[in-house]
């Protein structure tokens, strides 16, 4: 089964990759679908086919049969919440789901068995550290990533996972 860039599709999600996204299969291919989780049925428009391996990418269009775990993206700025940011691609997973596709994704990416992982303090302000890149020019400074995917910067200004102190530090550089 041949695919091409712009193709529509529905497919089943069965597992995920290292970076969070879904994996389906096409005939001989995976198809990696950002926002997709495994036991969805998705729509999905294929954006890319590679030649060298039989994979192709893909942007989720629909969500015909969601999994349990599904909820709103607690993020303004999450891609699947309509927003700019891809960094982080399980935040529209509940929580405890979130740290078992993460046990899962060890288990089939390196073969390791680990322990049930321990919920952080609090599910949003974890994070203690984060790469930023500089944007917007003299007098107009602001501070983000780059969207995913692309060499387009995403502002970060209230990321719902950054520490508080974070927030405050990149706030008071801008």
């Amino acid at each position: 089964m041949s695919l091409r860039a712009g193709q529509r599709l529905a497919l089943h999600v069965t597992a995920s990759s290292a970076s969070g996204d879904g994996i389906a299969t096409h005939g001989d291919r995976e198809v990696f679908v950002p926002g997709a989780f495994p036991g969805e049925h998705v729509g999905v428009r294929i954006d890319a086919v590679a030649r060298q391996r039989a994979r192709a990418f893909a942007t989720l269009e629909a969500v015909h049969e969601a999994s349990p775990a599904r909820r709103e993206s607690p993020c303004i700025e999450s891609a699947r919440a309509g927003g700019r940011c891809g960094g982080c691609p399980l935040i529209t997973l509940e929580e405890p789901a979130q740290r078992e596709l993460k046990r899962a994704m060890l288990r089939v990416t390196h073969g390791l068995e680990v322990a049930p992982l321990e919920a952080p303090p609090a599910e949003l302000g974890y994070r203690l550290s984060a790469k930023r890149i500089a944007f917007g020019g003299a007098g107009r400074a602001r501070l983000g990533s780059w969207q995913r995917g692309t060499q387009r910067p995403a502002s970060m200004a209230g990321c719902v996972v950054d520490h508080p102190t974070l927030t405050r530090a990149a706030a008071s550089l801008e």
